[in-house]
């Protein structure tokens, strides 16, 4: 090595090389040197591969904690089906809640008394709820018919029945036809046999999609005594059948319209009078004695339909709620009329 090279120190670089220093790179520079180099080759290196791994490794273990978060709250969520509208409520914005409460509240529960509105071909009828209920049918009175006796207990379902007698604008209306000789659309319709009744009764249903019926025997009775609402009236409505009635002594020797006397307890009218009302029962005058105590529906046969109510060719004692007539049911008369039943 010459004297020049010896005068010159060096330095082994970090790829191997020799590299050797002139006069002006004294060794007080050479760490100076070194460490500017350091620096410059720090500033440019590469993040190192293993801090990449666990950065990968702590964003997947964050990323599966939240998924293992959304599932576990999935899981806990009540299904909405199953969750009462009363429960919701509480959970909505304040402006929906009058509407929800509305839509949760249950149909409110029939009352006696309360009607339900049909129209046929242009013509409202209303049938008026009778309330279920327990009563005394028939009469233990002395002077009572043998057909009455005895009086015994009798319990009804729930049954609709007629605000009134069917009128002739509706039988009309249904038939297209006038089988009387009165007029008037809101007069009773009379001069029709129980058969022709049932023709009526089908066509009605068929464009009602109803299944109205005439009144058993029982459930005409307990309707025109007002039901559980009952002041136990002789007549139905009152003690007078100038309130009530239309019957041989007021009516003037024809029928009237109806709703023109008082109703009953329950909103019916013309129970007593005006026109004689068929039921769905054969008769029987002996019946009372083996009656059914539960829904009884008369005789399993018989030749003569049951009537009931009097009417405005009969006498005043005929319009009592406990007398009972007959009928054949092949043939109508001027005083004979019908009113219909309707199960809720």
């Amino acid at each position: 090595m010459g004297e020049e090279e010896k005068k010159k120190g060096f330095r082994v670089k970090e790829d191997g090389s020799i590299e050797f220093l002139d006069d002006k790179d004294s060794k007080e520079n050479q760490n100076i040197k070194e460490f500017k180099e350091k620096l410059n080759k720090n500033s440019k290196r590469k993040v190192p591969i293993w801090l990449w791994v666990i950065i990968g490794l702590v964003g997947g273990a964050l990323i599966t904690i939240g998924i293992m978060q959304i599932s576990s709250s999935r899981n806990s969520i009540t299904p909405m089906q199953n969750t009462p509208t009363s429960d919701l409520v509480a959970t909505i914005d304040e402006p929906l809640q009058e509407e929800i409460v509305k839509d949760s509240v249950p149909f409110p529960s029939l009352t006696s008394g309360d009607t339900q509105t049909f129209n046929v071909g242009g013509v409202d009828f209303s049938m008026v709820y009778v309330e279920g209920g327990e009563f005394l049918m028939g009469s233990n009175d002395s002077e009572a018919p043998g057909n009455e006796k005895p009086a015994h207990k009798v319990t009804l379902n729930s049954y609709y029945i007629g605000e009134t007698e069917v009128t002739l604008g509706l039988w009309q209306a249904i038939m297209g036809s006038t089988p009387c000789e009165f007029k008037g659309a809101n007069s009773p319709v009379v001069n029709i046999s129980w058969d022709e009744c049932q023709i009526f009764i089908e066509k009605l249903n068929s464009r009602t999609s109803k299944k109205f019926r005439l009144p058993t025997e029982a459930e005409w009775e307990f309707a025109a005594r007002g039901g559980n609402e009952s002041r136990h009236y002789q007549f139905s409505g009152s003690n007078s059948t100038e309130d009530v009635a239309w019957y041989e002594e007021n009516s003037g020797g024809t029928l009237h319209p109806v709703k023109t006397m008082q109703p009953n307890e329950l909103g019916l009218y013309d129970m007593s009078g005006n026109v004689w009302e068929m039921c769905s029962d054969w008769y029987d005058a002996n019946y009372y004695q083996n009656s059914v105590s539960t829904n009884p529906t008369g005789p399993t046969s018989g030749d003569i339909r049951v009537t009931r109510g009097g009417s405005w060719s009969y006498s005043r004692v005929c319009c009592g709620t406990t007398v009972r007539n007959y009928y054949s049911p092949n043939y109508g008369e001027n005083y004979l009329g019908l009113r219909l039943v309707l199960l809720p």
